[in-house]
């Protein structure tokens, strides 16, 4: 172990300056002392524990200069005469990078470890592993090559080669997971829907492929386009915009104001939370982030709302209310809509959060999205007789996206349709949806002024 460890500090010998081969008990240590690409001194620091394997330990990489510190701790379980790894921690600092400051800490423990545990031949079943029917398997041992669950094999050496079967579905797990959101959704009645509109599962599958990623603030005028197919994705969304539509629209508006104000809160309260447990290690200026914020995208054990499914309850309700065109809910749109702008101005502050953390926070966490808060405001605030021509004074357009029923064998969005393997089906019926186009943030500012003009008149 010695020679490999003094081999470490001559490998590079160009840029080291000299090195150390040191042991206190079971623990061996190498130093290096080296010079960087700049011209900085570097420090490097490796403990292996000969009582553990000769695992490394402990890893410490300097850059006093520049602030940088890179730090890793291990310690080990041994089982079945193999050590593997118990607890891991990492520390990464940098003090002076891009001109802000970088802190980030990771702990990654593993709850079970099995090593050398004979498993039985059932393990290793179809069934056991959870094989859907209509998986293409390819055999190697064998030859073969089916679809399981279509052709039954039976396997007993010499096996002859079989044709290559005529049956290959592979989208048949596509549609067990549409049947299944099917069947869930029949069994909700339409206050059961709006309140479940914030159930994060149905925006994320099928969903719709993440847009590119950038740090443009003011935001894109497009910014809003990926949110708006999200929602349109959602067969609950779908099948509230169908049933609502068939209340009485006093009945309409009084749901939907019921669902807008405490959807409204909760999601404040939500964002409050995630912005005050963030701020110091991720939001605030100076901060430099490899990536993130990031957020929770799947559903709380307990039912709650997280703040992604909060924020998707409120854009879905406006669209609902929006494409119903119910004026009745005008003052709530409009709690909204200035709710929206009010988190514009706080993410354009840089004094407040790095620029990073701006941008994922207005687009991926905020209610600002122009062109559903937009038609919203347009829709249930501003005479329909005056809403065209403002808008082509703006120079925005309006936007349609054509739906299926919710309960339909595969929607635009649906991954086997989407691909062409499959038609959308509007067997059932169509519904026609519509949106703002792309707008910036003078355009938005202009039809809330508008939308709150047209209610104090």
């Amino acid at each position: 172990m010695h020679e490999f460890l003094t081999g470490m500090v001559s490998d590079d010998a160009a840029s080291v300056v000299r090195g150390r081969v040191t042991r206190r008990g079971d623990v061996v240590m190498l130093e290096r002392w080296s010079t960087g690409v700049d011209g900085g001194p570097r420090q490097t620091l490796y403990e292996f524990d000969l009582a553990q394997g000769c695992n490394l330990i402990h890893y410490v990489r300097r850059a006093p200069e520049r602030g940088y510190l890179d730090e890793e701790r291990y310690s080990y379980d041994s089982i079945n005469g193999v050590f593997v790894p118990r607890k891991v921690t990492l520390h990464n600092e940098q003090r002076e990078h891009a001109g802000g400051q970088y802190v980030r800490d990771w702990t990654v423990e593993f709850t079970e470890n099995q090593v050398n545990e004979p498993l039985a031949p059932s393990e290793f079943t179809f069934e056991a592993m959870e094989v859907l029917p209509g998986a293409f398997v390819t055999d190697d041992r064998f030859g073969l090559r089916y679809t399981y669950g279509v052709r039954e094999v039976e396997i007993d050496m010499p096996v002859p080669a079989l044709p290559e079967p005529e049956t290959h579905r592979p989208w048949l797990f596509t549609q067990r997971r549409i049947d299944a959101q099917i069947k869930a959704l029949e069994a909700e009645s339409l206050e059961d829907s709006l309140r479940n509109l914030a159930e994060i599962e149905m925006y994320v599958w099928p969903g719709k492929a993440l847009d590119a990623f950038g740090l443009q603030l003011p935001l894109a005028d497009s910014a809003g386009e990926w949110d708006v197919d999200l929602v349109m994705s959602n067969r609950r969304f779908v099948k509230v915009l169908q049933e609502i539509s068939s209340l009485p629209q006093a009945e309409q508006a009084a749901l939907l104001r019921q669902y807008m104000r405490t959807s409204l809160a909760s999601y404040q309260t939500l964002l409050e939370e995630y912005v005050r447990e963030t701020t110091e290690k991720v939001l605030a200026p100076g901060v430099v982030l490899v990536a993130g914020p990031s957020f929770r995208m799947s559903n709380n054990s307990d039912g709650s709302a997280t703040l992604q499914g909060a924020r998707y309850r409120l854009l879905a309700l406006l669209l609902v209310a929006g494409n119903a065109r119910l004026k009745e809910v005008a003052p709530a749109v409009l709690a909204i809509a200035q709710e929206a702008r009010k988190q514009r101005l706080k993410f354009y502050d840089t004094k407040q959060f790095n620029r990073q953390a701006a941008y994922i926070m207005l687009k991926h966490a905020s209610l600002y999205n122009r062109q559903i808060v937009g038609m919203a405001l347009l829709a249930t605030c501003v005479d329909p007789a005056d809403t065209d021509g403002f808008l082509s004074g703006l120079d925005v357009e309006w936007k349609t996206k054509k739906l299926t029923y919710y309960d339909a064998a595969a929607t635009p969005y649906d991954h086997h349709a989407s691909t062409g393997s499959v038609p959308v089906d509007y067997s059932k019926g169509e519904l026609l949806v519509r949106y703002l186009g792309p707008l910036g943030d003078g355009k938005f500012d202009r039809i809330l002024e508008r939308a709150m003009a047209s209610q104090r008149d």
